[in-house]
């Protein structure tokens, strides 16, 4: 191949996140920016996107387009190369390329690898080459290895240290500021209740498919308003989380009654358009997942793997699966029981709505660590030093 007259350059590494190649964001952008901070100038930062001018902007990175001639000759020279899902088996692998693998989800929920239902051919010969491509393997938990790892047939090398996207998540007052920010952008205040509703991608890339059931918005807004205006059961305490963001905003005192928002965000790979509702706000363009984690109360989902990153913060969170027989049958199916996830299960509008009147929050809290527990998680915060500390040593040393 022409670009291999080029040698591989030490200090060169390339990135990007997701199959869209859309935004800067999850794990690559979380490591990205440790070194940028910890390790300033070492390193030709690199970053793949579907649409390059769009985040060119982005201190001490350069941008470049996907699939590219460009990329093509930097994904050649790069001494490493850093994604967040299935890679680009088919390029040539050269002598001394490190390629790290951080995945997009933590926990284990849906099915990957040669366990997933859905595999196509062309997924199944990806996976096959999974393991002579892959060098390093970043873990969120041991149940994510024993069952995403291994479900490639996976035996190379596995880093257990978490998420780097989740790193911020053990520093209340970095999640406060995060928090504020976000809030501000999307017009809620530091006492406004705001509800996540981050439904998950059906289908598969080539083939989305639609969401089948529609969200009762405006009820749990009224049921959530009407629990929030009780002044028994204990549902009008105040948070940790809440006294550090007061501290940093200068927000002021606690509301008797806050306002409820919700923010819905869909999948970022999902192609279908939904319906405006009143009272809801669509922060589906927002880059980074994390911020709105950081900034919500609550977390309605279906079967997102964001539960295990909302489970770090330990809030309440509710799976709202009317469409579960269905999914079950059609999509790609469980490694650990839906039943057994950090959420509160509900399968009808009536019982999501009941059990957002009744929910205990010190029992959500519980729920959340018991999960993390079983699932044996190795999230710190220390995950973006681990694999700053794995990149240096190899560059130093390959």
């Amino acid at each position: 191949m022409t670009f291999f007259i080029f040698p591989v350059k030490r200090n060169r590494i390339v990135m990007s996140s997701y199959h869209s190649a859309r935004d800067y964001t999850c794990n690559p952008k979380y490591i990205t920016e440790y070194l940028k901070r910890h390790e300033s100038g070492k390193y030709e930062l690199v970053w793949a996107f579907a649409d390059p001018e769009r985040w060119k902007g982005i201190k001490g990175v350069r941008s470049i387009k996907i699939h590219s001639l460009t990329w093509l000759y930097y994904m050649l020279t790069a001494k490493v190369i850093v994604y967040n899902r299935n890679p680009e088996t088919y390029l040539p692998k050269r002598k001394g390329q490190l390629v790290i693998n951080t995945w997009h989800a933590g926990g284990a929920y849906k099915k990957v690898g040669f366990e997933n239902a859905l595999l196509t051919p062309l997924d199944r010969w990806k996976a096959e080459q999974f393991e002579e491509y892959v060098d390093l393997f970043v873990s969120s938990s041991e149940a994510f290895t024993k069952s995403n790892i291994e479900s490639y047939h996976y035996r190379g090398r596995i880093l257990k240290s978490g998420m780097p996207r989740n790193d911020f998540f053990f520093r209340p007052k970095a999640v406060a500021k995060v928090s504020a920010r976000v809030r501000r952008k999307y017009g809620a205040d530091g006492d406004s209740f705001v509800v996540l509703y981050a439904p998950t991608y059906r289908g598969d890339v080539l083939n989305p498919a639609e969401r089948k059931t529609e969200f009762p918005y405006q009820a749990v807004r009224e049921v959530l308003t009407k629990r929030l205006g009780m002044k028994t059961g204990g549902s009008e305490s105040t948070s940790p989380r809440r006294d550090v963001l007061r501290e940093i905003s200068g927000s002021g005192k606690d509301s008797p009654c806050p306002d409820v928002r919700i923010w819905r965000r869909e999948h970022h790979e999902d192609t279908n358009v939904y319906e405006n509702a009143e009272g809801v706000t669509d922060v589906s363009g927002e880059p980074d997942m994390q911020d709105l984690l950081a900034a919500a109360d609550l977390l309605i989902t279906d079967y997102s793997s964001s539960i295990w990153d909302f489970a770090i913060l330990r809030r309440p969170s509710f799976l709202f699966c009317p469409d579960l027989a269905d999914y079950e049958s059609s999509d790609r199916g469980f490694f650990t029981p839906i039943g057994e996830w950090p959420g509160y299960l509900v399968r009808s509008e009536e019982e999501l709505l009941k059990r957002l009147l009744s929910y205990d929050a010190a029992e959500a809290e519980k729920k959340a660590e018991d999960h993390l527990r079983a699932l044996k998680s190795y999230e710190d915060g220390g995950a973006s030093r681990r694999i700053a500390a794995v990149i240096d040593d190899w560059t130093a040393n390959h």
